[in-house]
Protein backbone atom coordinates (compact mmCIF):
# COMPACT_ATOMS: atom_id res chain seq x y z
CA UNK A 1 0.00 0.00 0.00
CA UNK A 2 3.23 2.24 0.39
CA UNK A 3 3.73 2.07 -3.42
CA UNK A 4 3.94 5.13 -5.59
CA UNK A 5 0.96 3.91 -7.79
CA UNK A 6 -0.93 2.28 -5.20
CA UNK A 7 -3.81 4.49 -5.21
CA UNK A 8 -4.39 4.02 -9.54
CA UNK A 9 -5.07 0.59 -8.60
CA UNK A 10 -8.72 -0.67 -9.39
CA UNK A 11 -11.02 -3.08 -10.72
CA UNK A 12 -11.11 -3.59 -14.25
CA UNK A 13 -7.83 -1.09 -15.09
CA UNK A 14 -4.95 -2.80 -16.93
CA UNK A 15 -1.71 -3.25 -15.72
CA UNK A 16 1.01 -4.67 -17.92
CA UNK A 17 3.75 -6.57 -16.73
CA UNK A 18 6.13 -9.78 -17.97
CA UNK A 19 4.31 -12.70 -17.58
CA UNK A 20 7.93 -14.61 -17.96
CA UNK A 21 11.17 -14.41 -18.55
CA UNK A 22 11.42 -14.44 -21.99
CA UNK A 23 8.17 -12.89 -23.55
CA UNK A 24 7.60 -8.96 -23.65
CA UNK A 25 5.45 -6.97 -21.19
CA UNK A 26 1.52 -8.33 -21.90
CA UNK A 27 -1.99 -6.21 -20.66
CA UNK A 28 -3.90 -7.70 -18.00
CA UNK A 29 -7.18 -6.53 -16.42
CA UNK A 30 -7.55 -6.38 -13.02
CA UNK A 31 -10.89 -8.05 -12.00
CA UNK A 32 -9.63 -8.39 -8.49
CA UNK A 33 -8.51 -6.50 -5.21
CA UNK A 34 -7.25 -8.13 -1.96
CA UNK A 35 -7.74 -5.73 1.33
CA UNK A 36 -4.39 -5.19 2.41
CA UNK A 37 -3.53 -7.18 5.34
CA UNK A 38 -0.40 -5.64 6.72
CA UNK A 39 0.34 -3.93 3.87
CA UNK A 40 0.19 -6.08 1.61
CA UNK A 41 -2.17 -6.43 -1.27
CA UNK A 42 -3.15 -9.00 -3.33
CA UNK A 43 -3.80 -7.87 -7.04
CA UNK A 44 -5.76 -10.70 -9.90
CA UNK A 45 -5.84 -9.94 -13.21
CA UNK A 46 -6.11 -11.90 -16.61
CA UNK A 47 -4.29 -11.55 -20.17
CA UNK A 48 -6.35 -8.65 -22.33
CA UNK A 49 -7.57 -11.54 -24.37
CA UNK A 50 -10.23 -12.49 -22.19
CA UNK A 51 -11.85 -9.40 -23.05
CA UNK A 52 -13.17 -11.14 -26.10
CA UNK A 53 -15.93 -12.98 -23.96
CA UNK A 54 -17.45 -9.28 -23.83
CA UNK A 55 -17.35 -8.46 -27.63
CA UNK A 56 -20.99 -9.91 -28.93
CA UNK A 57 -20.14 -10.92 -32.91
CA UNK A 58 -23.53 -11.41 -35.09
CA UNK A 59 -23.94 -15.12 -36.57
CA UNK A 60 -22.31 -15.44 -39.65
CA UNK A 61 -23.95 -16.11 -43.48
CA UNK A 62 -23.74 -20.00 -44.63
CA UNK A 63 -21.18 -20.53 -46.17
CA UNK A 64 -20.23 -23.98 -48.54
CA UNK A 65 -16.54 -24.02 -47.13
CA UNK A 66 -15.10 -21.98 -44.30
CA UNK A 67 -11.31 -20.88 -43.86
CA UNK A 68 -9.98 -19.15 -40.65
CA UNK A 69 -9.51 -15.79 -42.26
CA UNK A 70 -13.34 -15.98 -43.41
CA UNK A 71 -13.89 -16.21 -39.75
CA UNK A 72 -11.27 -13.81 -38.83
CA UNK A 73 -13.15 -11.15 -41.44
CA UNK A 74 -16.35 -11.96 -40.07
CA UNK A 75 -15.43 -11.42 -36.74
CA UNK A 76 -14.42 -8.00 -37.62
CA UNK A 77 -17.19 -7.12 -39.71
CA UNK A 78 -19.82 -8.26 -37.50
CA UNK A 79 -18.78 -7.54 -33.89
CA UNK A 80 -21.16 -5.23 -32.38
CA UNK A 81 -18.60 -3.21 -30.83
CA UNK A 82 -15.40 -1.78 -32.38
CA UNK A 83 -12.92 -5.12 -31.63
CA UNK A 84 -9.66 -3.51 -30.71
CA UNK A 85 -8.19 -7.54 -31.63
CA UNK A 86 -6.14 -7.99 -34.58
CA UNK A 87 -6.50 -11.73 -36.22
CA UNK A 88 -3.72 -14.07 -38.81
CA UNK A 89 -3.19 -17.52 -39.11
CA UNK A 90 -0.97 -19.99 -41.09
CA UNK A 91 -3.44 -22.40 -41.37
CA UNK A 92 -4.84 -22.52 -45.24
CA UNK A 93 -7.31 -25.53 -45.11
CA UNK A 94 -11.00 -25.31 -45.79
CA UNK A 95 -13.59 -27.03 -44.05
CA UNK A 96 -16.93 -28.19 -45.47
CA UNK A 97 -20.37 -28.22 -43.57
CA UNK A 98 -19.12 -25.75 -41.12
CA UNK A 99 -21.74 -24.23 -38.95
CA UNK A 100 -20.83 -20.58 -37.87
CA UNK A 101 -24.40 -19.49 -37.46
CA UNK A 102 -24.73 -18.60 -34.11
CA UNK A 103 -24.29 -15.33 -32.39
CA UNK A 104 -21.95 -15.50 -29.90
CA UNK A 105 -18.59 -13.66 -28.52
CA UNK A 106 -15.61 -13.08 -30.19
CA UNK A 107 -13.83 -15.51 -27.67
CA UNK A 108 -16.24 -18.29 -28.19
CA UNK A 109 -15.75 -17.78 -31.89
CA UNK A 110 -12.18 -18.95 -31.87
CA UNK A 111 -12.81 -21.81 -29.57
CA UNK A 112 -16.05 -23.84 -28.34
CA UNK A 113 -17.39 -26.91 -30.05
CA UNK A 114 -18.32 -24.89 -33.07
CA UNK A 115 -15.15 -22.28 -33.11
CA UNK A 116 -12.48 -22.13 -34.67
CA UNK A 117 -10.23 -24.48 -32.68
CA UNK A 118 -12.40 -27.23 -32.88
CA UNK A 119 -12.86 -26.84 -36.93
CA UNK A 120 -9.20 -26.12 -37.71
CA UNK A 121 -7.32 -27.60 -35.05
CA UNK A 122 -3.80 -25.65 -33.73
CA UNK A 123 -2.72 -23.85 -31.04
CA UNK A 124 -3.63 -20.47 -30.27
CA UNK A 125 -0.88 -17.17 -29.39
CA UNK A 126 -2.16 -14.43 -27.90
CA UNK A 127 0.54 -11.22 -28.25
CA UNK A 128 -1.26 -8.54 -26.27
CA UNK A 129 -3.86 -7.52 -28.95
CA UNK A 130 -2.59 -10.09 -31.92
CA UNK A 131 -4.31 -13.48 -31.89
CA UNK A 132 -2.93 -15.89 -34.26
CA UNK A 133 -3.94 -19.56 -34.65
CA UNK A 134 -0.90 -21.85 -35.25
CA UNK A 135 -1.38 -24.71 -37.02
CA UNK A 136 1.52 -26.17 -34.56
CA UNK A 137 3.39 -24.05 -31.84
CA UNK A 138 6.30 -25.05 -29.75
CA UNK A 139 8.32 -28.32 -30.02
CA UNK A 140 7.55 -31.37 -28.64
CA UNK A 141 10.42 -32.18 -26.15
CA UNK A 142 9.10 -35.85 -24.85
CA UNK A 143 8.11 -33.99 -21.29
CA UNK A 144 5.10 -35.51 -19.13
CA UNK A 145 3.56 -33.66 -15.98
CA UNK A 146 2.81 -36.41 -13.10
CA UNK A 147 1.56 -35.75 -9.92
CA UNK A 148 3.92 -36.56 -7.29
CA UNK A 149 6.85 -36.70 -9.75
CA UNK A 150 6.95 -32.76 -11.54
CA UNK A 151 3.66 -31.65 -10.53
CA UNK A 152 3.28 -31.51 -6.70
CA UNK A 153 0.17 -29.47 -5.67
CA UNK A 154 -2.75 -28.41 -7.89
CA UNK A 155 -5.33 -25.51 -6.55
CA UNK A 156 -8.73 -25.09 -8.63
CA UNK A 157 -9.87 -21.66 -8.73
CA UNK A 158 -13.72 -20.21 -9.29
CA UNK A 159 -14.30 -17.88 -11.70
CA UNK A 160 -17.25 -16.40 -13.39
CA UNK A 161 -16.42 -15.97 -17.00
CA UNK A 162 -18.76 -17.86 -18.10
CA UNK A 163 -20.86 -14.97 -16.89
CA UNK A 164 -23.00 -13.31 -19.87
CA UNK A 165 -21.81 -9.67 -20.17
CA UNK A 166 -23.97 -8.70 -23.38
CA UNK A 167 -27.02 -9.89 -24.84
CA UNK A 168 -27.71 -9.98 -28.60
CA UNK A 169 -31.09 -10.30 -29.53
Amino acid sequence: VNGIHYSDIALRRIILTKPNSYDQAQPFRIYSISKPINGIVTINAEHISYDMSGYPVKGAVEHYAWYVNDVFNHIRTNSVYPCPFEFSSDITEEKKESNLSKPRSIRSFLGTEEGLLSLFGGEWEFDRYHVTLHKQRGTNRGVYIEYGKNLIDVTQDEKCSEMYTAVYP
